[in-house]
């Protein structure tokens, strides 16, 4: 491919292009590496989540009622809910 792959020349550019290849196939495969819980507060709309979470593939609540399933929306209407709550 004509690639200098010093430290000098395009290693950067090689390693970035890689890194990029290894998101896309996660992305698209919904490769899960790991199940995460995180503690709800009644009141509270914004929750920070763990950087290595890439897509949250399904999201639960769990109660001691029972386990109710989020529904997935566009982020254009979460923006538009959480101005709603301002």
């Amino acid at each position: 491919m004509g690639l200098d792959n010093t430290t000098a020349g395009d290693q950067g550019f090689i390693d970035a292009w890689v890194n990029a290849g290894v998101l896309d196939v996660m992305m698209r495969t919904d490769c899960q590496v790991r199940a995460a819980d995180m503690s709800l507060t009644t009141g509270t709309w914004k929750y920070t989540t763990d950087s290595l979470i890439l897509k949250i593939i399904t999201a639960y609540v769990s109660t001691g009622s029972g386990d109710y399933t989020l529904e997935r929306i566009s982020v254009q209407d979460l923006i538009e809910m959480q101005l709603a709550s301002l």
